[in-house]
């Protein structure tokens, strides 16, 4: 038998959508560039937008397919997080 708790599902990859200006982007990690406020200059991490439909959301999150064909309605600032290596281990049961 195989136990596989909650925390090991958190532990997988996820990507990050965010609905903005009309459309979907995928949320990605850059450096801050502005460290003056970080003691010991060290480095400090934000949260961007990619730019508008990029290839992960077509590839990933398919919008019409994820929203449209369920007649889900998105708003401003909605986001939507996806993990591949979760939704095989939901798949296996």
């Amino acid at each position: 038998m195989i136990i596989i708790n909650n925390e090991f599902f958190d532990a997988l990859p996820t990507k990050k959508f965010l609905f903005k200006n009309n459309n979907w982007h995928e949320v990605m990690v850059s450096v801050d560039e502005d460290n003056t406020s970080i003691p010991d200059n060290k480095i400090n991490f934000k949260f961007v937008p990619s730019q508008p439909n990029n290839e992960s959301v077509v590839k990933y999150l398919q919008p019409e397919k994820t929203f449209g064909e369920m007649g889900i309605k998105v708003k401003e600032g909605d986001t939507y997080e996806f993990s591949l290596e979760r939704k095989i281990f939901i798949l296996i049961k």
